[in-house]
């Protein structure tokens, strides 16, 4: 087993949700370090991994409503503390629209889009 600095699922065969919470679990632990840090240099290179961290979120299809509420969470997290909107809403819908077999939004637009032709 390979010594993986984002846990024990991230390397084996685990996919979507287990790994979404074993980033999730990474991500607590590197904004912990972000807020404890005591240096520039320290706090740069926290926020440096929690951005790889996120990108990983985002990137990892969730398989069920545990990895579409990680991706939620994070978002809903990110943007009450910083005022960043994030790219995470966006990952948690997509994979909603996959594992439900709709994209509402598209509907939506596509309605519109006819009104106005």
């Amino acid at each position: 087993m390979t010594n993986s600095p984002y846990g024990t699922f991230l390397h084996g065969a685990a996919t979507g949700d287990a790994v979404l919470l074993e980033l999730f679990e990474c991500w607590k632990v590197a904004a912990g370090g972000e807020a404890a840090a005591k240096s520039e240099h320290a706090r740069n290179r926290a926020h440096a991994r929690l951005r790889q961290l996120e990108e990983r979120i985002r990137e990892t299809p969730a398989q069920g409503l545990t990895g579409i509420a990680v991706k939620l969470a994070l978002r809903r997290f990110i943007t009450e503390h910083s005022g960043a909107e994030t790219d995470q809403s966006e990952a948690a819908y997509r994979d909603l629209c996959r594992l439900i077999g709709r994209d509402f939004a598209a509907e939506a637009a596509a309605v519109i889009e006819r009104g106005v032709a």
